[in-house]
């Protein structure tokens, strides 16, 4: 029991420093610059729509080519990971909602989740957007600047990888272990959960 929370509390801390290493560097909306592209779907029908996402210098453009309507996206915020916008309908207003917040999730190099929420929180549609010009880096380390305890922990399709954990025993010694996580979606802020702990 001894051994699993301090497990457990070790992997907050490395959690903790692992999003406090990503936030200290360019935040992702600073990187989003590009067309990103992929389809929307209504969350209580079926229906499913076009979306291309313009990031350029700080502007932001939405479209909605097969409704269609277009307008802009207003930053409002930032987690590690997450970047969430205010969006404003400009033309065809009448054809689409107006002012909800959508969250954009990074999940792969070029691949954002889409997530719109309307005023009152509630989730109205969900998507993938994909830019085929653009890599954002997701890893949340590298050789210079992870410890040995976390040797290399990489973030990809939602999963924290930490290939060796160091996790001290009640002899004084250590027992390392290769553990997974698993993002719990729109969680803010983020949380995960473990999916796997192997011992090595």
């Amino acid at each position: 029991m001894k051994i699993q929370m301090n497990l457990l509390l070790k992997l907050i801390f490395i959690l903790a420093m692992l999003i406090i290493m990503n936030v200290a560097n360019a935040g992702l909306v600073d990187k989003l610059d590009g067309v990103w592209e992929g389809k929307g779907r209504q969350s209580s029908t079926s229906s499913q729509w076009t979306i291309k996402f313009t990031a350029k210098n700080g502007i932001y453009r939405i479209e909605y080519p097969s409704i269609p309507c277009s307008g802009s996206w207003t930053f409002l915020s930032e987690t590690s990971g997450s970047v969430t916008f205010f969006e404003k309908i400009e033309i065809n207003r009448n054809r689409c909602v107006d002012e909800g917040t959508v969250e954009l999730f990074l999940i792969e190099s070029n691949k954002l989740k889409y997530t719109y929420y309307r005023l009152n929180g509630l989730i109205d549609a969900f998507g993938e957007l994909f830019c085929s010009s653009c890599n954002i880096n997701i890893n949340y380390c590298n050789s210079n600047d992870c410890n040995s305890n976390t040797s290399n922990a990489s973030y990809k399709n939602g999963i924290l990888h930490i290939p060796k954990l160091d996790v001290p025993d009640s002899f004084g010694g250590f027992v390392t272990y290769e553990v997974d996580l698993s993002l719990i979606p729109l969680s803010n802020p983020m949380t995960f959960k473990v999916t796997k702990v192997n011992k090595k």
